[in-house]
């Protein structure tokens, strides 16, 4: 009873969105659209970083109504680019306050006291809503709004320093433009991935976003690869990927380097998984190191996204 009233507060409080200018502060941010192959569910069609303005809501769809694959998540039916599409409804917020970015790592606080401070670390790059422009005379902070991905999987009003703060729309955009150049291949599209941090190193104006610009740099070079840890894991299955080729990598990682590929419907057996899961255009799963059949296999690291197992 108790767990069905919860329920449906939070739709209740999701619905009042709908007609309403939002922003999703979910990062990053995944769009959906109807699969046509597969009725009642949905396809991923565009990954955007938080602080995109989805306009107004249409709708707020329980998910058995747009996607049975997932049965957990509310989704906001939304126009996105003259078409219907859907967003994850957890993620959104009334675009009443001003778009920001936490240009360095900050503590938070529960309030306009510096005693209430909580034991969980924003990170530089990460986008909020700042409802309140002025800061606290005495403390020095201000109220924002931004998506708890790290501890309560929620939206929360929380006070952050005023100095770990930029609201210069350009810092933003540098920060966009950076997290995009993420979910790019750095084999295939290295020239999209130089013009986008190119843009971003020169939308940047404080020293700390250009700071956070040339770590993504680096991560996206390779030079800051932090791999997860791995476990043994045995299984077959096929490589299943619409008929591209699929990238088989040294490390887990999409910014590792290349060994070789592998055609999709390719049969292959995997001996290890990494314990964490990752997110790449808009699938998660673990890595896997799998080998080919026959005199010279093709051995490494595959995205789990791309294989289909038989058991």
């Amino acid at each position: 009873m108790k767990k069905t009233l919860v329920l449906t507060l939070i739709f209740a409080a999701l619905c009042s969105f709908v007609s309403a200018e939002v922003y999703s502060l979910y990062d990053p941010s995944y769009i959906y659209v109807k699969d046509d192959k597969m009725e009642g569910n949905l396809k991923w069609k565009d990954t955007v970083s938080a602080g995109i303005e989805v306009g107004k809501v249409k709708e707020i769809v329980v998910p058995a109504k747009v996607n049975k694959k997932d049965n957990k998540n509310e989704y906001a039916r939304i126009d996105y680019k003259g078409k219907e599409a859907y967003i994850l409804a957890r993620g959104l917020i009334e675009s009443k306050g001003k778009v920001s970015v936490i240009k360095k790592d900050t503590v938070i606080y529960t309030w306009k006291n510096l005693a209430t401070f909580e034991n969980v670390i924003i990170k530089a790059g990460t986008v909020v809503i700042v409802e309140d422009k002025n800061a606290d005379s005495k403390t020095n902070l201000q109220k924002i709004s931004f998506f708890d991905d790290l501890v309560f999987w929620k939206m929360r009003a929380v006070y952050v320093s005023g100095d770990a703060l930029s609201t210069d729309k350009n810092d933003y955009d540098a920060v966009s433009l950076a997290k995009v150049a993420m979910t790019k291949n750095p084999e295939t599209e290295r020239e999209v991935i130089t013009k986008l941090l190119s843009s971003a190193e020169s939308k940047a104006k404080s020293s700390e976003i250009k700071d956070f610009v040339a770590k993504v740099a680096a991560k996206i070079d390779g030079e800051d690869i932090k791999q997860s840890p791995v476990e043994d894991y045995q299984d077959a299955g096929t490589i299943t990927s619409d008929g591209a080729k699929v990238n088989v990598r040294e490390a887990p990682g999409k910014s590792a380097k290349s060994v070789g590929q592998v055609e999709d419907g390719t049969f292959i057996r995997a001996s290890k998984k990494t314990t964490q899961e990752e997110s790449i255009a808009g699938e998660t799963a673990a890595w896997y190191y799998i080998s080919t059949e026959g005199d010279e296999p093709t051995q490494g690291w595959v995205f789990g996204s791309c294989i289909t197992w038989q058991n």
